[in-house]
């Protein structure tokens, strides 16, 4: 026997939040930076030189520390934005302390000035690198969250289907005594056996809660059911006509097993239908399911619904009309007991009908 423990798994760390040098900063940013620092930066060479803000005594002038901080944070763009703003501060303390508008412009001639501009542009280049540098870095970390997030869902079904397939593995472990008491009644002669054997090991392999098996060919034509377990639904103990039913209907029409999903089903249709044919194609009844379980199963598990109805398909050719009324008594003592059982069913109402069909339509 194969075991296997799921255990829950650590939490995932979650990703660090988002640093500013990861996404590039706008542009109001930049330019409030660069004003607050082009202001700070004035304030304090008037401090060093209060006779002319710098323009005279101080070479090169401290406004390219301004443009060299911004150049180094944003790049291109901070210096771009630093230049103006510091050399407008700048001209604006000599203008207050009274110093020669010619003097101001002769700072742009001096060799000093200009090497500390040559270097603010080098600075500007490298910082730009850098920052494309990390905007790509940035990218691929939010690729990466993605992956995590879908790797993250994936888990999750991944630890769901395996649960189901636990279940189903621990449905594996039944007594031989049991498959051949089923093997025995499917391949006898006795049809309501046979039928009843066909819903037992279904039961047993897909944990559906309602199953019926009902027989073609009745006197007014519909359906005949021959054998069945469980409550269909909370307001509908009893299995619906098949015609009613679209995964039934579905399935009479292509005359192949069919599930819910690609018969856009109701929410009171069954879950799994499989045709009963004969040798010939003629449709001799179907069998249908409700309440399977884990729905990312449904493909796998309708081919053994197909297996079991084909394996059932020779004992209930064999049927008689009286077949299906001797479990009358039986199905209206489980109706009465269903009846006055509450079942627990949280699916929403039933869509309104659609217009009857004849079983005419249906098997020619």
């Amino acid at each position: 026997m194969w075991t296997f423990k799921l255990r829950p798994s650590k939490e995932t760390p979650r990703a660090p939040k988002r640093s500013a040098a990861g996404a590039v900063a706008p542009f109001r940013q930049v330019v409030r930076e660069a004003l607050l620092v082009a202001v700070v930066v004035g304030s304090l060479t008037v401090l060093l030189a209060p006779n002319d803000g710098g323009l005279v005594a101080l070479s090169p002038h401290p406004a390219w520390i301004a443009v060299m901080i911004l150049a180094a944070r944003y790049g291109t763009r901070g210096f771009a934005v630093a230049l103006p703003a510091a050399w407008a501060v700048a001209a604006a303390a000599g203008l207050a302390l009274e110093v020669a508008p010619a003097v101001i412009a002769g700072r742009v001639a001096s060799g000093a000035d200009l090497g500390a501009l040559a270097a603010s542009v080098l600075v500007a280049w490298v910082a730009s690198i850098h920052e494309r540098r990390a905007a790509d870095l940035h990218a691929q970390m939010q690729a990466a969250l993605a992956e995590q997030a879908e790797a993250r869902e994936a888990l999750t079904e991944l630890r769901g289907t395996a649960l189901a397939l636990r279940a189903r593995t621990d449905r594996l472990e039944t007594s031989l005594a049991f498959l051949r008491d089923v093997a025995a009644r499917l391949e006898g002669g006795d049809p309501l056996a046979a039928g009843e054997a066909a819903l037992e090991i279904l039961s047993l392999r897909t944990g559906a809660r309602a199953g019926v098996l009902q027989l073609a060919g009745g006197r007014s034509g519909e359906h005949r059911t021959l054998a069945w377990f469980g409550a269909w639904s909370a307001d509908m103990p009893m299995p619906p006509a098949p015609l009613e039913d679209r995964t039934c209907r579905a399935a009479l029409t292509e005359r192949r097993p069919v599930h819910a999903i690609e018969a856009g089903a109701g929410p009171d249709d069954a879950d799994l239908v499989a045709p009963i044919l004969a040798p010939d194609g003629a449709i001799l009844g179907l069998v249908a399911l409700r309440g399977v379980p884990h729905p990312s199963l449904w493909t796998t598990l309708l081919h053994e619904v197909a297996l079991v109805a084909e394996w059932a398909a020779t004992p209930l050719g064999r049927a008689r009309p009286d077949d299906a009324e001797r479990t009358l008594p039986r199905q209206v003592a489980r109706r009465e007991v269903l009846a006055a059982t509450p079942i627990a069913d949280t699916e929403p109402p039933a869509t309104p009908a659609e217009p009857p069909i004849t079983l005419s339509q249906l098997t020619t």
